[in-house]
């Protein structure tokens, strides 16, 4: 489960032209432990299709990012 400060990058094709992202917080979506979504705020790469913004602020489920680990 990602918690906050862990780094991410994106695994979906809305995701995916972006770098690395930063958890900021956690929601549930559902009562009774259903599925979460995660604020993170993105470092962009230029070549992102879906948008030019050098960073930027996204709601994400868990499905559509990873954890990185022993990268950086």
């Amino acid at each position: 489960m990602l918690e906050r400060g862990d780094l991410v990058r994106g695994v979906k094709p809305w995701n995916e032209g972006t770098i690395i992202g930063i958890v900021l917080r956690e929601k549930k979506l559902l009562s009774l432990g259903g599925p979460s979504s995660f604020k993170v705020h993105w470092i962009n790469s230029s070549d992102n299709k879906m948008t030019q913004k050098p960073t930027f602020l996204t709601w994400e489920v868990a499905t559509s990012v990873e954890k990185i680990q022993n990268e950086y």
